[in-house]
């Protein structure tokens, strides 16, 4: 897999995988064997490596669970940003939603995930070969922070 690409595409039946010369399925993610009653994975950890880059829901839950939305720059606690806003009404709404340049589109919940106000981030960008990445290249942004580093990232792009 190339790594300044996403994972594209679905993964291929578990009657295709290659098998080794044991005759055990080789595991999706490491190619060791996968010994029943796994079918295609033979760890925990494989299983956890691969649906970071192939399921966008896990990969947001496991950056959360790490970061607890503190964004990675400014360190605003996207929770209680989010908490403080669904407080707001009218006005004062739209004011400090323009003050961290949230869109007035964008939904705010109050339960999961620091109410929606924050991204995950590549810190190398997938451009630049930080696609497919684990963990360890993702970091929390606010929406205003994310929006700036893009802002850089196109600049960047633009004179190379």
């Amino acid at each position: 897999m190339n790594n300044s690409n996403r994972y594209m595409g679905k993964l291929i039946d578990a009657k295709l995988l290659p098998k080794d010369d044991d005759g055990y399925t080789c595991c999706r993610w490491c190619n060791g064997p996968v010994k029943p009653p796994k079918r295609t994975m033979c760890s925990p950890e494989c299983v956890h490596e691969l649906s970071l880059r192939t399921n966008g829901n896990y990969l947001r839950n496991c950056v959360y669970k790490r970061d607890k939305g503190i964004c990675a720059i400014c360190n605003i606690d996207t929770k209680q940003t989010a908490k403080k806003i669904l407080l707001l009404e009218g006005e004062e709404k739209e004011e400090c939603l323009k003050e961290y340049s949230i869109s007035l589109k964008r939904k705010i919940w109050m339960k999961k995930h620091g109410g929606g106000l924050w991204d995950a981030d590549h810190i190398i960008a997938v451009k630049d070969g930080g696609g497919l990445c684990g963990l360890d290249n993702l970091r929390t942004l606010c929406i205003k922070c994310h929006k700036n580093e893009t802002k850089i990232l196109l600049t960047k792009s633009k004179k190379e």
